[in-house]
């Protein structure tokens, strides 16, 4: 018998290459390549900054008490205030007092008064009061704000002139802070309604 041992080489690497060949190769298919799903990146909490208590906080203000009826004479105990004006609510409750710094008076020796009384304010700001001559005035403003109170002090609040003399005056509002988010709400609905109006 005769054999052909010519192509015997080329036959054996045939062979070596197909066995080190992958079995999804020599099936043809290709690998599958897993890719890992992305990470969720974690944001850092965050840290909302609590209310800092305002331990001088007032429930009262000249002698009138907040968020009870009025019991006493509506009359200002200091001389560099005017008669003090209340707001109620529907239940008969003072949810403000509001009274003005009058005429001639410093206003630097009320701030350090309320200061002495209610603590140093929670911030301080400087408006512009404009006559309608076009002439414009500093107007300090001064605020506390508590969890049931705050207050609101101006040094300029009206300005006119009469019978040859100016008149200046500032104002003091200790008001409930239910009240003001009632006025706000009031003033939102009004705006509303002028505007479907037009």
């Amino acid at each position: 018998m005769y054999f052909n041992f010519k192509g015997l080489p080329s036959i054996v690497l045939t062979l070596v290459l197909c066995l080190s060949l992958p079995l999804e190769a020599q099936a043809g298919k290709k690998k599958a390549i897993k890719i890992s799903e992305p990470q969720k990146i974690t944001e850092p909490e965050k840290v909302v900054p609590q209310k800092q208590k305002w331990s001088e906080e007032p429930t009262s203000f000249l002698g009138i008490s907040l968020n009870e009826p009025l019991t006493v004479e509506l009359k200002s105990p200091i001389d560099d205030f005017t008669n003090p004006v209340v707001s109620k609510d529907e239940s008969g409750n003072v949810v403000q007092v509001q009274t003005k710094i009058k005429d001639g008076v410093i206003f630097k020796e009320v701030e350090d008064m309320m200061i002495s009384k209610y603590g140093q304010p929670h911030s301080r700001t400087t408006g512009k009061v404009k006559t309608q001559g076009g002439q414009e005035f500093d107007n300090q403003i001064l605020d506390w704000s508590g969890e049931n109170v705050s207050i609101h002090v101006e040094s300029l609040y009206e300005r006119w002139i009469e019978a040859g003399h100016l008149w200046e005056l500032g104002v003091v509002s200790v008001r409930t802070n239910s009240f003001i988010a009632k006025q706000k709400d009031d003033a939102n609905r009004a705006a509303k309604d002028a505007a479907s109006k037009l």
